[in-house]
């Protein structure tokens, strides 16, 4: 009788490459929020509140703002941002950890955190058109559709295997 032919399990490498980058956010992640930090004032403040730190500044600058109106705080309070900021980064921590672990709820939260940016990265390149925004997109697309892919992978794997199992253990 013929062996059944089992699928190769998914290359390890694109998942490290996903869990660096993630680590790599974190890394500059926190370094921005030590840089926010209140002895910082000047120009580094005025640089923080005038510039676009990414694709979804405008929505995070709003929910801010109507923390800082709800608690009283002064407009442009970085206190509330570098909360945040360090937050973002310890998802990021997570997900890089979990992914370098090849641990499956990983996949799933970097999938599940990633897809539900797109909308927002969407809304914001019909606001603002730029190829920059469109190249983040189709990377996070991509990230998103690879590790559903290593998931959908790894299921059937896993299938495949039992029946093996259950075939060997009949004869």
């Amino acid at each position: 009788m013929s062996e059944m032919a089992l699928h190769k399990a998914p290359r390890r490498w694109p998942l490290v490459i996903i869990a660096v980058d993630k680590l790599a956010k974190a890394l500059g992640l926190v370094t921005i929020s030590f840089l926010l930090a209140p002895r910082w004032n000047g120009p580094l403040t005025a640089w923080v509140t005038d510039v676009e730190l990414g694709p979804h500044n405008w929505f995070i600058t709003r929910i801010l703002h109507s923390i800082e109106t709800g608690l009283g705080y002064p407009p442009h309070t970085l206190h509330l941002v570098r909360i945040f900021v360090v937050l973002y980064a310890g998802l990021y921590v997570v997900e890089g950890v979990g992914l370098l672990f090849e641990k499956k709820w990983a996949e799933w939260v970097v999938v599940v955190a990633t897809a539900a940016s797109l909308p927002v990265e969407v809304f914001d390149f019909i606001r603002r058109p730029a190829w920059d925004m469109l190249l983040l997109f189709g990377l996070n697309l991509l990230m998103a559709a690879y590790l559903l892919w290593r998931l959908h992978r790894q299921a059937v794997i896993a299938r495949e295997l039992a029946q093996h199992m259950e075939s060997a253990s009949k004869k």
